[in-house]
């Protein structure tokens, strides 16, 4: 029985540490971040570790001397990570560190990666997990599970599907007597970090983009950003209503509290605001581009 740690802040997280324990193998321990640090979207992991006896640990950073010796103290035969951060050689040299990527590495290295995804409109990908080394997302290959992209999925739909391969594929790794790695080759690009002008739509846009960006990035994250005036929508669903530009892109047809419809390019569509948003009509009946409302209001985003 193989003596693992698993690091992660995520449901993902949670689903790595079911596929160990399914492996029968031993879950040591379980190292998160204290909620202050927790990126989007995070899971209360120490309810798991509750339920199956497992130690829970927090600390703001993975490389902290404190950190170290805890790992060193365990002496584990593996460490499973989905860390949002980087990870220091010190910690890689104590024991055989698995990471995870959702992309077909070595293509798509770097941050966000599912939410690019559902951006570009990519119909397939993989999950990898790799040995990690020094470099982002470069370690040898160990496994690689495929999934689907539908134009349906959001990001929520789409992270389901991640925390399913990575419980069949953590437990596959941990049932092999050996692991046997491929070194990465081929087109290496990598992905930058997402900000929230990314998010922000814009009536100029089509509805097919302003569909994948509301769905890339829905509650309970952040949210797509409509700006009207000087009120910043957090938008949830992007609904299509009907094709064709018969009106001029930002032209209002009907709204609410709790929805807004309008021209884009290419399409009536209907944008429903996420629960806590409300929408107060302040008269003109076109939505302006973004870039108009923050020189207008001197928006700070």
């Amino acid at each position: 029985m193989a003596r693992c740690i698993v690091l992660g802040t995520s449901k993902f997280t949670a689903s790595l540490i079911y596929g160990i324990i399914d492996s029968l193998n031993e879950v040591s321990c379980v190292i998160s971040m204290p909620d202050t640090s927790k990126p989007n979207n995070p899971y209360d992991l120490k309810k798991i570790c509750n339920k199956f006896g497992i130690k829970y640990y927090e600390f703001e950073d993975i490389n902290s001397a404190e950190a170290i010796n805890l790992i060193k103290k365990i002496n584990p035969n593996f460490i499973v990570s989905s860390w949002p951060k980087i990870i220091k050689n010190e910690i890689l040299n104590l024991a055989y560190v698995i990471g995870t990527h959702p992309t077909n590495l070595p293509k798509d290295r770097g941050r966000h990666p599912l939410h690019w995804n559902i951006i570009r409109g990519i119909k397939k990908s993989k999950l990898s997990f790799f040995k990690m080394d020094k470099n982002v997302d470069s370690g040898n290959l160990l496994l690689q599970l495929k999934y689907a992209i539908s134009k349906y999925d959001d990001i929520n739909s789409l992270n389901h599907k991640i925390e399913k391969l990575a419980k069949t594929g953590i437990n596959k790794l941990l049932s092999r007597n050996k692991m046997k790695e491929i070194a990465q080759s081929g087109n290496t690009n990598y992905l930058r970090a997402r900000n929230i002008h990314d998010c922000l739509i814009d009536p100029r846009m089509e509805y097919k983009t302003i569909d994948r960006i509301v769905r890339s990035f829905t509650s309970p994250y952040p949210c797509a950003k409509l700006i009207v005036e000087n009120q910043i929508l957090n938008i949830k669903k992007c609904c299509l209503i009907e094709k064709g530009d018969k009106l001029g892109y930002g032209k209002i047809l009907k709204e609410s509290t709790n929805f807004i419809i309008f021209q884009c390019s290419d399409s009536v569509i209907k944008l429903s605001l996420e629960s806590g948003s409300k929408y107060s009509y302040m008269g003109g009946g076109w939505i302006q581009t973004p870039s108009f409302y923050i020189q207008k209001y001197s928006i700070k985003l």
